[in-house]
């Protein structure tokens, strides 16, 4: 069925694909803004794949008054919208290869969200990659679990984590990383005596730290973001410089500052 109005002296034609997509737009943006407390921000305008956006939001007071602002963390959105799903456990999606493409050059993170108007529900995915999606003889699609992959209130915090994938969460997983290595050489060094087998053992541990300290760095070298947490993962990473330095005089002190030089010779004028 197709439906012709009349705006402005213009004929415009939308056919009942255009209405179901409009009202699924629509239910997603009352879901995101009404119960989840985000906010949506339709962006049809252009045939890129991309229907709108989320904007974090996190709980805000002003005087008496209890809302929510935005954080400046966002996803992009493509909206999927199905009149009636069959009750299965799972359904597929067909996504083209183009958007897909398209997606991959993206510095916001993308999800994928399907509505079904009969039942008024919605779903969600995070779309990561292409070939991830590849079904065969060109085709791409996502699958969806009806139960696993359901947008409602409880999806907020997954929404926000995937949003907050930032050089700062990259950086502070590093860190964690080169702590837990060096927590190792720290039980091992407190449970026996310091000799060959063990520094032997140990460098390679330490050099591993080190380049996860600098790779780190980098990271929050070029983090555009500013934000308490990530002044804490700065800090952390001061920290852990501060246990590598501590670890290389452990070698110093037992005499085997040569033994560095085995594993990064480029590490050794630092020690």
């Amino acid at each position: 069925m197709a439906v012709f109005s009349s705006w402005g002296g213009k004929m415009t034609f939308w056919s009942a694909d255009s209405k179901t997509g409009k009202a699924g737009e629509r239910f997603v943006a009352t879901l995101i803004e009404d119960t989840i407390h985000y906010m949506f921000d339709p962006r049809s305008t252009t045939d890129i794949g991309i229907d709108g956006e989320i904007e974090i939001a996190v709980p805000s007071k002003k005087g008496s008054k209890r809302g929510f602002k935005p954080c400046g963390l966002s996803l992009k959105v493509q909206i999927k919208t199905k009149a009636k799903l069959n009750r299965e456990k799972r359904f597929s999606v067909p996504v083209s290869l183009n958007h897909l493409q398209y997606y991959a050059t993206l510095s916001v993170p993308i999800i994928l969200i399907v509505v079904c108007l009969h039942s008024k529900r919605a779903w969600w995915k995070p779309i990561e990659g292409v070939e991830a999606y590849r079904t065969g003889k060109g085709a791409f699609s996502v699958r969806f679990d009806i139960e696993d992959d359901v947008l409602d209130e409880g999806s907020a915090v997954a929404l926000k984590f995937l949003a907050d994938q930032t050089n700062a969460m990259s950086a502070e997983y590093l860190i964690q990383c080169a702590n837990e290595d060096l927590d190792g050489i720290d039980e091992e060094e407190k449970a026996g005596e310091i000799v060959e087998e063990n520094l032997y053992a140990w460098a390679p541990t330490l050099i591993g730290a080190e380049k996860l300290a600098d790779a780190a760095e980098v990271l929050l070298r070029f983090e555009r973001r500013s934000s308490p947490q990530i002044d804490e993962t700065r800090w952390s990473l001061k920290g852990l410089r501060s246990r590598v330095a501590t670890a290389k005089r452990t070698f110093v002190d037992a005499g085997f500052q040569e033994m560095l030089l085995d594993f990064y010779p480029d590490r050794l004028s630092d020690i």
